[in-house]
């Protein structure tokens, strides 16, 4: 039997397109690729995203090179200064 896993990101499909953002400053981050997608992914969690939001970001993010990587996370990301900003670099 084959098993197909479609991602809601898949070209073939209509894309999906994220409007949210996260609660996230990117300076503070290392500037390692899994180290980027980590933050992203633990602070999207937080804020209550589904797995398929976080993966259909960290697909797009991961689909070409570093600086594509990172523009597609920092469109995601943004600072709310008046919120409590969690930081985990575990």
């Amino acid at each position: 039997m084959l098993h197909l896993k479609l991602n809601i990101c898949n070209p073939l499909r209509m894309k999906k397109n994220i409007e949210k953002t996260i609660n996230l400053d990117l300076v503070r981050v290392d500037g390692n690729a899994f180290a980027i997608m980590g933050a992203f992914s633990k602070q999207a969690k937080r804020e209550g995203w589904t797995k398929e939001e976080i993966e259909c970001i960290l697909d797009e993010a991961r689909s070409s090179n570093y600086e594509h990587l990172i523009a597609t996370i920092a469109n995601h990301c943004e600072v709310n200064e008046g919120e409590d900003l969690i930081i985990d670099f575990d």
